[in-house]
This record gives C-alpha cells, sequence and structure tokens, in this order.
C-alpha cells in the first residue's frame, strides 16, 4: 500500500520516501545501520517524561516542545509533534537489554504499565511488551542463549 506524498509532515521525509519508492521498483534497497525512529506523538511534553523518567533514556537535544532526541546506544530516538496522522498503525520500537525480567520488574516497579509480561519467543528471544502514552509498542528482548 502507498501513502499519498502529502502525507508526510517534511519536505525531506517527502524526497526519502520518493527515492525509495524509485529504488523499490528497481530492485532490493539495502539498509545499512538504522540511525533513528521518529515517533509522531500528539503530546511531546508527555511523551518526554515517559521516555526520560520512566525509561531513564539520556536526552540527546531539544527543539521546544515539537522534537526532542534520546540517544539509545547508537540509534537516536526522536518525538516529533504530530500534525497529522502520518500512517495508520504505530511502530513497534525494540530494545535489546541484557536481562528481560530483570528489566520487566525494574520497569514495572517504576510505574511502566505492560501489555504482556515476558515469553519465550520461538525465535530464541525472551521479550515483554508495553506502550507509550500514544500507544507506541515498545518490545524490550534478549537472548535466551547463554554465552
Amino acid at each position: 500500500m502507498e501513502y499519498p506524498i502529502r502525507s508526510f509532515p517534511s519536505k525531506r521525509i517527502t524526497l526519502i520516501v520518493q527515492y525509495c519508492r524509485k529504488r523499490l521498483r528497481g530492485g532490493v534497497i539495502v539498509f545499512g545501520k538504522l540511525e533513528s525512529v521518529i515517533l509522531f506523538v500528539t503530546d511531546v511534553a508527555k511523551s518526554l517524561e515517559f521516555y526520560r523518567h520512566e525509561l531513564g533514556l539520556s536526552l540527546k537535544a531539544q527543539q521546544g516542545l515539537d522534537w526532542v532526541e534520546f540517544e539509545t546506544n547508537g540509534t537516536t530516538l526522536i518525538l516529533h509533534k504530530r500534525v497529522e496522522q502520518a500512517y495508520p498503525f504505530h511502530p513497534e520500537l525494540v530494545f535489546a537489554v541484557e536481562d528481560t525480567d530483570k528489566t520487566y520488574e525494574a520497569l514495572k516497579e517504576g510505574g511502566v504499565k505492560f501489555l504482556h509480561p515476558p515469553l519465550d519467543q520461538s525465535s530464541g528471544y525472551r521479550s515483554a511488551f508495553c506502550a507509550d502514552p500514544d500507544g507506541n509498542v515498545l518490545k524490550i528482548t534478549s537472548s535466551m542463549r547463554k554465552g
């Protein structure tokens, strides 16, 4: 399904989407490292509180209450004020952790409400799911393999 170009909030994103659509028609795109993830949120202040104080992420940069960046061990998480619904779905953010159960317990004690407690997945990972104030799904996961 293609989303109309007008649904993207900035010219830069529009140009990237146009480029990717052209490349996808002509062949396979090989993506490198994930540099950043942008979440469009209705209340940047409320989301800032959640990511900074409840999850404990480090603030990297902030431009008023329209744009906030967090450093997450190599990938930048960006919160951007939602002007209109950019997509009809919410992205899932996956955070690798050393121990899913310990992280789950620590976050739960800090007030984070989980959608599901930790569970073993057939992929060899143990994961738990929570959501931010806008319903974006966050997954914390660690390998069940030792060594």
